[in-house]
């Protein structure tokens, strides 16, 4: 089997032909045609095979060049339809939906997502009645009374595609702590005991002022979970987290939340 040349000696002998000879790839190229044609010379010796034969005083490529070429351009196709492919997958609008619920009860919110809007135009915030995304009120309903807990821990159910996951709030905004949850289905936890979504909480709000979740223990976590602790505000101030995407949490994910947090204290 012969040693290949290189794409960019390829590349010359393709110039070569396409100008006739020697002198007009020298001319497009600005250099001396001694130099190239002192190049193609090594380059036939090392290959032990002729590269160009002449044709009525034009240079033309041997047999042999011409289906390397022609196996490179095919190999160059195949690349570039890739590239396309993933750039496309890229470019595509990416869809984050939020309970509409959310809207309808803190119209402050719009203004967050038209500045979001302008940042990441890729990407569309899409509210919806009833969506998937939930909050899971890590308590029985008997210690929702005035507790204000400083440090508590709240459990939220993303739908990503066909499957649930229990999301940390902050492991889903800490990507390090990612791995630990990608491949885990919905956890069962003995202790929550009320699953409710945006609107019964915010319902819940209304009811009972200063309203804190109660932190689970350590026994009570999955093993596979990591064991985090963040400071709380009340629900009211936290539930804008409700993000649901088809795709893992990711930067805009983060400064989404942040304009709606900042947005909502700004509001109240």
């Amino acid at each position: 089997m012969f040693p290949s040349p290189s794409l960019a000696d390829l590349q010359l002998l393709r110039l070569i032909q396409s100008e006739g000879g020697y002198r007009g790839a020298a001319r497009l190229l600005g250099i001396a045609h001694t130099t190239i044609q002192r190049r193609i010379q090594r380059l036939e010796q090392s290959l032990g095979i002729p590269l160009i034969q002449r044709s009525v005083g034009r240079m033309e490529l041997t047999p042999w060049t011409t289906r390397l070429i022609e196996q490179l351009n095919h190999q160059l196709d195949g690349v570039s339809e890739t590239i396309k492919a993933a750039q496309n997958e890229l470019t595509e609008v990416t869809n984050i939906t939020i309970d509409e619920a959310l809207l309808d009860l803190f119209p402050v919110l719009f203004a967050a997502l038209e500045t979001f809007k302008y940042s990441y135009a890729n990407w569309m915030v899409r509210p919806t009645q009833g969506a998937d995304a939930m909050i899971q009120l890590a308590a029985s309903p008997s210690r929702l009374d005035g507790s204000t807990e400083e440090f508590c821990l709240t459990w939220g159910v993303f739908a990503h595609r066909t499957l649930r996951y229990d999301h940390h709030y902050a492991t889903i905004f800490r990507p390090a702590l990612a791995p630990l949850i990608d491949n885990l289905r919905v956890a069962q936890f003995s202790s929550v005991t009320t699953v409710a979504n945006c609107h019964q909480v915010q319902q819940l709000i209304h009811h009972k002022q200063g309203l804190g979740l109660i932190p689970l223990s350590v026994g009570e976590r999955d093993q596979q979970m990591a064991e985090v602790s963040v400071e709380a505000d009340r629900v009211l101030q936290r539930i804008s987290l409700v993000l649901q995407s088809d795709y893992q949490a990711s930067n805009v994910h983060v400064d989404l939340y942040e304009l709606l947090r900042s947005q909502l204290r700004l509001g109240l």
